[in-house]
C-alpha cells in the first residue's frame, strides 16, 4: 500500500511536504520486517482510491499532528512534543498565553504533579483547524504552580483544545477557559460530603 498525499495541501514546497511525511509518517513492521513503504500515523482514517492507496486528506493529517501532540502529552516526552510545533507559536490556557518558553514548564507542572493524562473523546477537522475534547484525568502527587502540599486527591475534567496547524507544525494553540479551577477544586480540596443529619 502506498500512500497518496492531497495535492492542496497547504505546503508551499514539496520538501516541506516530505519533510511531514518523514516526521509523521512511521515505518511499520511487516511480518518481521520493517516496511520500506510509509504508512498513516496511528488515529489517522485512510481511504482507498481505485487503484487500492491510502489516501490522507489535509483534515488527516491535521488531526494526526494533534493526535501525535496528545501522544507526547501523556508520555512526558517534552522533546517529541515541542517537536510538534512551530517555533514561533502561540500557547493560550488558562494560566495566560505566551511561546513555549510560557507553556512548557506549566505542561511539565501538569504531567509531573498532577499525573494529568488525557483521553481523546472525540476530534474534528476542518482545514488547518482542529478542535478535541478530552476527558482529562490526574491525581495531585507533587507540587503544582506554588501548591505544595499534594493530597492525593484524584481529578477528571472536560478539557478542550483547538488548533490551527500551519506546514505540519502546530501554530497556535487554545486550551479550555475554565479547567484551573475545576481542577484545583477537585484535586486540592477534599471532596464535599453531605451535611450531617
Amino acid at each position: 500500500m502506498t500512500l497518496a498525499i492531497d495535492p492542496n495541501l497547504p505546503f508551499s514546497t514539496a520538501g516541506e511536504l516530505l519533510q511531514l511525511c518523514r516526521i509523521r509518517l512511521q515505518h511499520r513492521a511487516s511480518r518481521g520486517k520493517v516496511s520500506d513503504r510509509m504508512q498513516t500515523p496511528a488515529g489517522a482514517t485512510t481511504a482507498a482510491n481505485s487503484e487500492g492507496n491510502s489516501e490522507m486528506t489535509r483534515n488527516e493529517l491535521c488531526k494526526a499532528v494533534v493526535l501525535d501532540y496528545v501522544d507526547a502529552m501523556n508520555a512526558g516526552d517534552w522533546k517529541r512534543l515541542l517537536a510538534q510545533f512551530a517555533s514561533d507559536a502561540r500557547i493560550q490556557g488558562v494560566t495566560g498565553s505566551g511561546g513555549l518558553d510560557f507553556a512548557l514548564p506549566i505542561w511539565k507542572q501538569l504531567h509531573d504533579g498532577l499525573n494529568m493524562h488525557l483521553d481523546v473523546q472525540e476530534i474534528i477537522a476542518d482545514g488547518n483547524h482542529v478542535a478535541v475534547r478530552y476527558c482529562e484525568q490526574g491525581c495531585w502527587t507533587a507540587p503544582f504552580l506554588g501548591f505544595t502540599e499534594p493530597t492525593g486527591w484524584t481529578y477528571e475534567l472536560v478539557a478542550i483544545e483547538w488548533f490551527e496547524i500551519s506546514n505540519g507544525k502546530i501554530a497556535s494553540r487554545w486550551g479550555h477557559g475554565t479547567g484551573l479551577r475545576k481542577r484545583v477544586s477537585s484535586a486540592f480540596q477534599p471532596p464535599r460530603l453531605p451535611p450531617p443529619e
